[in-house]
């Protein structure tokens, strides 16, 4: 159901859910992402969803999309520099 169906004195009304746009008889999804009312990290991906969305932090970076932390790849030992280097 992309709509909220709310009981009044001889009748009803209609609002979209969360995430839908329109008149509660027509709702369309909300692209979050497009419009840029998403919540995710600046280190992030923002996906949208029906109905919602997703984040993903981009690469190089570790968390829940909302939030991200830098990944030192150097501390972990996972960088690519050569054993000459200092990374």
């Amino acid at each position: 159901m992309n709509a909220v169906c709310g009981n009044t004195a001889g009748g009803y009304t209609c609002s979209c859910a969360s995430g839908y746009a329109g008149d509660g008889f027509t709702c369309s999804d909300i692209d979050e992402c497009a419009a840029e009312t998403d919540t995710c990290d600046v280190n992030a991906v923002c996906s949208n969803t029906v109905g919602g969305y997703t984040c993903s932090c981009g690469s190089g970076y570790t968390g829940d999309g909302f939030t991200c932390s830098d990944i030192d790849e150097c501390a972990a030992e996972t960088d690519m520099c050569d054993v000459n280097a200092v990374c």
